[in-house]
């Protein structure tokens, strides 16, 4: 399926500029359509293309931060003031400006849209930081009743504190809960420390070896020596534009046969018959089954769980701080799993 294509080009040539370690390494590959050239990953259907660039991380020398298109977007609909209200438990290494300039790095991100959502570009800008806000703060959430309302106490934490007190040096005496060495396939391809320990950490609490490699892939594509630094100090994530990076490579990047969250949010993502059928529809509790379904959708059907609930009545909160119009579809105790002949399977 050319989504698994994709995703796997994503993960291999996503730094992008013309002019580095992977010039003079193109190749196209004739089934799928998809290829690299000097260092620029690229699709010749359209909605490929598309794709492909709209999970691209871009970086390297050329326009300042507040010159890109998303980011003067960003400014103008969700300025500092709105972020320190919103945020007012924030890390101080979460700040506005880490934000804005990991938001830089991904141009798509409040840069895109399609037009059959109905909206303007101010409105899908709002929708899609709605829809990252609202995991971003179930995740990081200071549960503290009697300081804010709940949906204002976000970016509390920037890792998992109870896995974090062990000591980082082998042999690992802490519970098994908080050892997130994989096995199989998976150590092979992303090895893991023996020393390092892959726990929750950054705004979307990202945890696991093979998620901390394909995040390192992402942002150091052919820098082996940056790319192991994040493997052997798994720590570096906690930080303000890396932790931030983290996050949005987790809402920008499709991982087949899922979409990605930012293509449910600005409108790309449309569910064919098979999707129908697992009760899945272009909206956010769609964004729960792509960040944790397996956990928190269908659970006990027709029940929503405890954080699938949570997590949508923080972006009804949102809608209203961003006054958008309050929507539906917000849960996904019906949903079954993204299926293999779905839409996004075939993008």
């Amino acid at each position: 399926m050319k989504t698994v294509f994709v995703t796997a080009l994503l993960a291999a040539a996503v730094y992008s500029f013309e002019d580095g370690v992977w010039s003079g390494h193109d190749w196209f590959d004739e089934d799928e359509k998809v290829g690299v050239k000097n260092g620029v990953p690229y699709g010749l259907d359209p909605e490929s293309d598309r794709r492909i660039k709209s999970a691209t991380l871009h970086s390297g020398p050329g326009t300042k931060n507040d010159d890109k298109e998303n980011v003067r977007m960003i400014m103008e609909v969700f300025g500092e003031e709105d972020y320190e209200h919103l945020f007012p438990l924030h890390d101080k290494l979460y700040t506005y400006e880490a934000f804005i300039v990991a938001a830089g790095l991904f141009p798509m991100f409040c840069g895109e849209d399609d037009p059959t959502l109905g909206l303007t570009s101010a409105e899908v800008c709002k929708r899609e930081l709605a829809t990252l806000f609202s995991h971003i703060i179930y995740e990081t959430n200071g549960g503290e009743p009697d300081h804010h309302e709940y949906f204002r106490q976000g970016l509390k934490h920037i890792k998992d504190h109870h896995c974090g007190k062990y000591p980082k040096y082998p042999p690992f005496d802490g519970p098994a809960e908080c050892n997130f060495h994989s096995h199989g396939w998976s150590a092979k391809t992303w090895p893991p420390y023996e020393h390092a320990q892959y726990f929750a950490r950054g705004p979307l609490m990202m945890k696991w070896n093979y998620n901390y490699g394909r995040f390192a892939d992402a942002v150091y594509p052919g820098y082996p020596k940056d790319k192991m630094n994040i493997m052997m100090n798994p720590e570096n994530l906690e930080s303000g534009i890396l932790g931030f990076l983290s996050a949005l490579w987790i809402y920008m990047t499709p991982r087949s046969p899922m979409p990605s969250m930012h293509e449910i949010a600005t409108g790309f993502y449309k569910p064919n018959e098979h999707d129908e059928l697992s009760q899945i529809f272009p909206a956010f509790g769609a964004t729960t089954n792509v960040f944790n379904g397996n956990k928190e959708c269908n659970v006990e059907f027709g029940t929503e769980s405890d954080a699938a609930y949570h997590r949508a009545q923080i972006y009804l909160d949102l809608l209203n701080f961003f006054n958008l119009h309050p929507e539906y579809h917000l849960g996904c105790s019906k949903m079954g799993p993204f299926p293999e002949e779905g839409s996004a399977s075939h993008a």
